[in-house]
């Protein structure tokens, strides 16, 4: 179980095994925050010592983790569930081919996987894979979320194989199909590197527990595949979400104990009397288990770019018959639009019921804490008021509007100006109808500017949309949307972003956005010495503290007589020549350009030649 207060845990699930280097990622996850997804290729990397944990603070290291990582990993998501950032970062750039906005194949459907695979290398150990199934999305929501972490040995034999494993190597190589607009080269090889190799993997399930199936649903070959029936003897239905059609899909007898539902207040509040059906114990979670809102750092909040979901998001299902029990655990909730419509991701696992059945789940103790401590029994109560009704309502119909601004297929032009900045247009390929917004507040901007350049997005103005005087730091192809809608006094709004095609950029966008987080000379030694010294802390970490107060090249010196960099290099060498192949992927970018050229150490290119080719000659 993942505790609403541990936002690490995630990371930590994606971090290389020890003497592993990440090679590819997928990621799947209905909504998606950019800051979020941006701390992510951190966790390939090993820069934690640098800051006591706090990496994503220090602007250099997060350069570096992204610079390297970002284009490792494809991450498929909802289209139209980025949401809109409160505050820009230049980094933002890099993520761009990374993230795929996706849509379900059913009608009515959304894409809600939690999913990731991870492929790992090690010179010595061969390739390893890791499968998370998750409950949480790739945000800063503050919930209590269920994961489960399977790993396992690739085996490059052609004629192994795990039959277990076709659903799931079925469920990648369907990602890039279900796109709103053809993924990057970099995306669709990433799938299909993964989707080939996955079903030659054996992954060892977690103890105590047997891993039964991978249960996709919603893809092609995959529908209509629910895999609880009304056939169960005894239901747990752990969920946020549940609705009356799908609780009455199952029975009771009054010989059985009686099935299980735990939910959220708001959630059960919203169900008739009637509605439970045959789910007799229904709990919820204690207010003493909601995270406390007042302790989140301050801004952290606002830079989410939307409200944060608190409570209980974990999605659980466990089913006793006789001596066994089996558990699903994953994406889906308990709604007929979980199993009949949306694409979704569970992992059936079992066990004797003594080890996990309904009982055990949900035991408590008045001396250790377990899952039952956290609830408490709900009553059903009067129905929901109007205006609760009323603001479900007016959701619904901000959704409606989102998903035709998706469907418009909005797309950038960016042209060069006489000041050497960019003039940049929005264009449609299909307008949203007018009557959409005539009771709209609607706004747009490039997700990189602050809201005061937000546009109004008006039946009048739709096609006649611009920027002026962009740098070309803040080019990007995520636009930002606003809808507002007030209505009988109850007013309800929604801020989410794309990921459009953008036209007319220069191509060395990525370079020139890392040249502007590198303010000078002593930006420059500061990054390559923490590069050499990644894997290595002892060689570098002293000078790294006295770096990070630096404020010019002038007062923390910039050549190589001044650094213990020729020390480190040559270090290197013997203790951690990976580096010096990252190392050189960056003095290669800097030497691409002029200015770049300008912030090497000075001489630095009189030795590296010769660092290099003592490296390749030590690998032969």
């Amino acid at each position: 179980m993942l505790e609403p207060n541990d936002r690490s845990q995630l990371y930590e699930e994606l971090r290389p095994p020890e003497g592993f280097e990440i090679d590819c990622a997928i990621g799947t996850t209905f909504s998606l925050d950019l800051m979020a997804m941006l701390i992510a290729p951190v966790s390939f990397t090993s820069f934690d010592w640098a800051l006591d944990g706090e990496i994503a603070r220090d602007p250099l290291a997060l350069l570096e983790s992204v610079r390297r990582n970002a284009r490792k990993i494809a991450v498929f998501c909802h289209a139209g569930r980025i949401a809109a950032p409160a505050k820009a970062h230049p980094l933002f750039a890099y993520l761009e081919d990374s993230i795929v906005e996706v849509r379900a194949e059913l009608k009515g459907g959304v894409f809600h996987p939690k999913v990731w695979a991870l492929r790992f290398s090690s010179p010595d150990q061969g390739v390893r894979y890791r499968f998370l199934c998750l409950t949480r999305n790739l945000t800063f929501d503050r919930c209590w979320d269920t994961a489960l972490t399977l790993e396992g040995q690739f085996r490059d034999d052609l004629k192994a194989g795990f039959a277990r494993n076709r659903p799931l190597a079925d469920f990648v190589t369907r990602l890039p199909h279900l796109a709103l607009r053809v993924p990057s080269d970099r995306a669709r090889q990433i799938t299909e590197t993964i989707a080939s190799e996955i079903q030659r993997v054996k992954f060892e399930p977690p103890a105590p527990l047997d891993l039964v199936a991978f249960r996709p649903m919603g893809i092609e070959g995959y529908q209509n595949t629910a895999p609880i029936t009304d056939k169960v003897r005894r239901l747990l239905v752990l969920a946020p979400f549940v609705t009356p059609a799908f609780l009455g899909r199952f029975t009771d007898s009054i010989d059985r104990e009686p099935n299980v539902l735990v939910s959220r207040v708001d959630t059960l509040a919203s169900i008739p009397p009637d509605g439970f059906g045959a789910f007799k114990s229904i709990h919820a979670l204690s207010l003493q288990a909601e995270p406390e809102l007042a302790d989140e750092p301050e801004g952290e909040v606002e830079s989410q770019g939307q409200t944060c979901l608190t409570g209980l998001h974990a999605k659980l299902f466990a089913a006793d018959d006789g001596w066994t029990s089996t558990i699903w655990t994953g994406s889906a909730n308990a709604t007929e639009a979980a199993f009949n419509e949306n694409v979704e991701f569970l992992v059936e696992l079992s066990n004797k019921k003594s080890v996990c059945g309904i009982d055990s789940l949900l035991s408590s103790s008045n001396t250790e804490v377990g899952f039952g401590n956290l609830l408490h029994p709900f009553e059903p109560g009067p129905q929901p008021d109007a205006e609760f009704l009323e603001r479900q309502r007016l959701v619904r119909e901000l959704d409606r509007i989102r998903d035709e601004i998706v469907t418009g297929g909005p797309s950038l032009t960016a042209n060069l100006d006489e000041h050497g900045t960019y003039s940049v247009r929005l264009g449609w390929m299909n307008p949203v109808d007018p009557d959409s917004l005539q009771s709209t507040a609607a706004t747009v901007r490039l997700a990189t500017l602050p809201h005061a350049w937000a546009q109004p997005l008006s039946p009048e103005n739709m096609t006649n949309i611009s920027w002026q005087r962009i740098a070309v730091e803040s080019l990007t192809r995520f636009v930002a949307f606003e809808l507002r809608i007030t209505e009988k006094g109850i007013s309800e709004s929604i801020r989410f972003a794309l990921n459009v095609p953008l036209d007319g950029a220069p191509a060395d966008r990525e370079h020139r956005v890392m040249r502007s987080m590198l303010a000078n000379k002593s930006d420059v030694l500061r990054l390559l010495l923490m590069i050499l010294s990644e894997g290595d802390a002892n060689s570098a970490i002293g000078f790294l503290m006295q770096q990070q107060s630096a404020s010019s090249s002038e007062s923390t010196g910039s050549s190589i007589d001044s650094i213990p960099l020729l020390e480190s290099l040559v270090r290197a060498l013997g203790r951690n020549p990976q580096a010096l192949d990252r190392l050189d992927r960056l003095v290669a970018d800097l030497n691409s350009t002029d200015d770049g050229r300008e912030l090497l150490p000075e001489r630095l290119n009189e030795i590296w030649e010769p660092i290099m080719s003592a490296r390749k000659e030590l690998a032969k």
